[in-house]
C-alpha cells in the first residue's frame, strides 16, 4: 500500500514517505508484493535513507558502541551503513568519557548530533501508562535526536553533548511490547487517546524519522504493530 506524504494542496509535507522506512529485501530474494527488485520500494525507488541527501543530513563520522551492541545483528547493520566512521568501544552508552563529560563539546552541540552516533543495549524494558496523547509509553528504540530544541528535556542528564543513541536489541523491545499487548486484551472503554485501539508512544525520547535513516528499528516497530 502506498502512503502519500502530500498535504491537502498536493505539496509534500514530510521528509520521506512511510515506504522509505521499509527494510530492503535480502539479495537473491524477492519481496512479497509483486516480487520487486531487492532493495527497492513499491515504486521501484531505493529507500530515501540510501540517498546522497540522507547521508548529507546524517554524516556520521564516529560511532561509540558497547561490544554487545556492535556485535548484534542490528549493530552490524548500522556499522555497515557507516563504513568510514571511526568505531570506539565503550563500556556503556551512558556517560561516555570525552563525550558527555567534555565541556568543550558545548560549542559543537549541533555538529555532534549529526557526526556522532552511540550504539547500546537497552537493559530496562518498561511500558509506562500515559493517558494523554497515548495510553502507554513504550520502551524507546533510541535516545536523543539530530535537532537542538531549547526546551528538550532529554539532554539534561547527559552533560555537554546529546548525540543519537540507538538501541540494538529491537527484538527484545518488540517481544516485550507483544507480551504487554497480549496481557491487555481489547480496549473496553473509549478515552481521549482512541475509542477502540490501545495507543503506544514508541518515540518518547527520540525521533523515529531520524532513526529510520540509521537502521530498521522504526520499520520493525511499524510492522510489529501492524500484525
Amino acid at each position: 500500500m502506498r502512503y502519500s506524504s502530500a498535504g491537502p494542496d498536493g505539496v509534500p509535507d514530510a521528509l520521506f514517505d512511510l515506504d522509505a522506512v521499509t527494510a530492503p529485501t535480502p539479495a537473491g530474494r524477492t519481496g512479497g508484493s509483486g516480487g520487486r527488485e531487492p532493495g527497492r520500494g513499491p515504486d521501484h525507488r531505493f529507500p530515501f535513507r540510501d540517498s546522497p541527501a540522507a547521508r548529507r543530513l546524517l554524516p556520521v563520522r564516529s560511532v561509540y558502541a558497547e561490544p554487545a551492541a556492535a556485535g548484534s545483528p542490528r549493530g552490524r547493520q548500522i556499522l555497515a551503513r557507516f563504513p568510514d566512521a571511526e568505531l570506539i568501544e565503550v563500556d556503556s552508552h551512558w556517560r561516555i568519557p570525552g563525550l558527555h563529560g567534555n565541556e568543550g563539546n558545548v560549542d559543537r552541540w549541533v555538529r555532534v548530533k549529526g557526526e556522532t552516533l552511540v550504539l547500546g543495549v537497552k537493559k530496562t524494558l518498561t511500558t509506562r501508562p500515559n493517558g494523554r496523547s497515548a495510553d502507554w509509553i513504550a520502551p524507546g528504540p533510541s535516545n536523543g535526536c539530530a535537532m537542538a530544541c531549547a526546551y528538550c528535556y532529554v539532554p539534561r542528564r547527559k552533560g555537554y553533548a546529546n548525540p543519537i543513541t540507538v538501541f540494538t536489541n529491537i527484538d527484545g523491545i518488540i517481544a516485550h511490547l507483544a507480551r504487554h499487548v497480549a496481557r491487555l486484551g481489547p480496549k473496553r472503554e473509549p478515552n481521549q487517546c482512541d475509542e477502540t485501539a490501545w495507543v503506544y508512544d514508541i518515540g518518547e525520547n527520540g525521533d523515529c524519522s531520524v532513526d529510520a535513516l540509521i537502521c530498521d528499528n522504526t520499520a520493525d516497530l511499524v510492522r510489529a504493530f501492524s500484525r
